[in-house]
């Protein structure tokens, strides 16, 4: 909606559709991601971690079909039982490690590539994409104007003290060499605690922290869909609603979308196609609040944030727009 009140139709069109296509490829590379985890769990799975992807993808999309009273409690404990798992996971290291980490590795020379840096800030475009997703629930919330700052800002402080936690953690107990090379950190963090079982719990906790985050791209990425229906850029019919509120027509397009992802990508190039598309569409929303901000300097901004003053801002300077809430 930002785009394309600032910038017009074309934006707009370019934007909803970038925007929907981050959320389908969140989709496979996610469903990827679990499938490898029960991979290493079930050594069966591993050799067929595309069909077994597709399965989990379709198991969510029934649960989407249960209605959103269904799915949004599904959301709500899950994500609560994975905060407390981690968090769990953060005491427990912290505490039977002793506050030791072992001997000292040598130094090990490093530099900064291009190449590292990408990766790098693939990796926290990852870990943070999703702030913003509350916006997307506002028509359906009943009083955006309190719960979305609450929403938004409590999500990004939540994430950030878990994974600040979490990485104290592994520093204590892992030795920076080993920290560096191992592919799944907190699995072998585990294992030094609680020996072998460790690294089967690790991939529990790991499969059990994807299931709201799918849960959630799912419910996400089909409202972006109806929206665009809804505003004609899209087939009508995708505006469609079933009488358990879930956007059906969307559901099944976007589910088709993000399965043929899975069939023709891997994780990694999937992975590094979201984090192109939420470049783009985090650069162009920014860029669409400072267009908002000079064009309609009286629209009413029913949000404050410290060290953010336009001009006009002060009421009555000028006739007031539609306020600037919703997706």
């Amino acid at each position: 909606m930002y785009a394309r009140r600032a910038f017009g139709d074309w934006v707009g069109f370019g934007i909803g559709w970038n925007d929907w296509i981050a959320y389908a490829t969140s989709l496979s590379y996610i469903s990827i991601g679990m499938s490898e985890f029960l991979g290493k769990l079930a050594p069966p799975v591993a050799g067929h971690v595309r069909p077994v992807a597709v399965v989990l993808l379709v198991g969510f999309v029934v649960l989407q079909w249960a209605g959103v009273r269904v799915s949004s409690w599904f959301q709500s404990w899950t994500t609560a039982l994975k905060c407390l798992a981690f968090l769990a996971l953060v005491v427990v290291g912290l505490v039977m490690s002793g506050g030791t980490s072992g001997p000292a590795p040598a130094a090990a020379s490093a530099s900064l590539t291009l190449p590292g840096l990408v990766i790098a800030l693939q990796a926290v475009v990852t870990t943070f994409g999703g702030w913003q997703s509350a916006l997307y629930f506002t028509e359906e919330d009943r009083d955006p104007v309190r719960n979305l700052p609450r929403a938004m800002i409590g999500g990004v402080l939540v994430v950030i003290v878990i994974y600040m936690l979490v990485n104290l953690a592994f520093l204590v107990i892992l030795p920076i060499s080993e920290l560096s090379a191992s592919k799944l950190p907190a699995a072998d963090a585990a294992q030094v605690i609680v020996g072998d079982r460790g690294r089967q719990i690790i991939l529990i906790l790991s499969i059990l922290s994807l299931l709201p985050l799918l849960n959630a791209i799912m419910m996400v990425g089909t409202r972006i869909l109806f929206a665009l229906g809804r505003d004609r850029l899209f087939w009508s019919r995708a505006a469609g609603v079933s009488t358990r509120g879930t956007p059906g027509v969307a559901t099944l397009v976007t589910t088709l979308v993000a399965i043929a992802l899975i069939a023709t990508g891997t994780f990694e190039q999937l992975i590094a196609m979201t984090t192109v598309f939420l470049a783009l569409n985090y650069a162009v929303c920014c860029l669409a609040l400072f267009a908002l901000r000079r064009r309609e300097p009286a629209t009413v901004r029913p949000f404050r944030a410290w060290g953010y003053a336009g001009r006009g801002h002060a009421p009555g300077a000028g006739r007031p727009s539609p306020p600037l809430v919703g997706r």
